[in-house]
């Protein structure tokens, strides 16, 4: 999240790393560990993107998700191995994760997909907001 703040532009300033608005790593971990869907964005190597939702989880610094070897999503990894994961909440948390991904051909039909992170945006809308939702 630091490297985010770091290089965002202004737009991105404007929101996604506003001192009210933005998570603590805590506040990070806890949003990600409850159950929700995200959504993969991929491109494949003739820049036709791919989006999907799918469960992803977090295992220390890295995000996990677990694929079909035959999806789409892992045929558009091997190509291009950026990533962007997206998720958010009825309570007006948002996270956005640019990482690079690494696939893992283990046995079977479902091979494990590990994204190493780049930048991390996440936000919450701040107490006294209009759109401000206690969990």
């Amino acid at each position: 999240m630091e490297r985010a703040s770091a290089t965002q532009s202004a737009t991105m300033a404007a929101n996604f790393t506003h001192p009210a608005w933005t998570m603590s790593e805590d506040e990070f971990r806890a949003f990600w560990r409850s159950p929700r869907l995200v959504s993969v964005a991929t491109v494949n190597a003739g820049g036709q993107p791919h989006a999907s939702p799918i469960e992803v989880s977090l295992d220390g610094e890295e995000f996990v998700l677990p694929s079909f070897r035959a999806a789409l999503r892992i045929a558009d990894l091997r190509d291009n191995r950026r990533v962007v994961l997206t998720t958010w909440d009825d309570a007006w948390h948002a996270a956005i994760v640019y990482g690079t991904a690494t696939v893992f051909d283990n046995e079977g039909d479902v091979v494990r997909v590990s994204v190493t992170p780049q930048r991390i945006y996440a936000i919450r809308a701040p107490k006294g907001h209009h759109a401000h939702r206690p969990r």
